[in-house]
């Protein structure tokens, strides 16, 4: 539970929580995008049932996953924060997945990667090699807590808070 944080989307969600793909499609039509808004949701409504194709079945398991993540403290977290514990628990749950699960997860990434504008796309792909997978990101920026966006060559304010969002 330690390797997510607020705004971890509902499509790593998915992943992490084998989420149904009907749970999943109630959540994205009704704007519930990230672990945060489902949380928030929950404890606005008390429930999900009200949302468009929720039955009862994926009410629970949105209650489920609510439950688990409300207490959660919520917070993002920057390379100087993150603790080893969180990286390991990463870096085990990543060791878990199977073979489709990881080229469903470098799919989601790849995905995120695209909506970055050009400048933060290109710092990445030359950091990283072109190399984009989930697995190359973890080793080179996630897991090396030395490692800052501000020493990525051509990257400036504007471009480091958009990288930073990804994490």
């Amino acid at each position: 539970m330690n390797s997510v944080s607020e705004n971890t989307t509902i499509q790593i969600l998915k992943v992490i929580e084998n989420m149904s793909e009907r749970s999943f499609n109630v959540c994205d039509f009704s704007g519930l995008h990230t672990i945060f808004d489902i949380v928030q949701f929950y404890k606005e409504n008390g429930t999900f049932i009200k949302l468009r194709n929720c039955g009862q079945k994926s009410n629970e398991e949105l209650l489920t996953i609510a439950e688990k993540y409300s207490d959660f403290c919520f917070q993002l977290y920057s390379p100087e924060e993150i603790s080893e514990p969180i990286l390991v628990e990463l870096q085990e749950i990543f060791n878990t997945l199977n073979t489709k699960q990881k080229i469903i997860l470098n799919n989601i990434f790849n995905s995120l990667l695209g909506d970055l504008s050009v400048r933060p796309y290109n710092a990445l792909q030359k950091y990283l090699s072109n190399n984009f997978t989930f697995s190359n990101y973890y080793n080179l920026i996630i897991k090396d807590r030395s490692f800052s966006f501000v020493h990525l060559k051509n990257v400036g304010k504007t471009t480091i808070s958009e990288l930073e969002k990804l994490n």
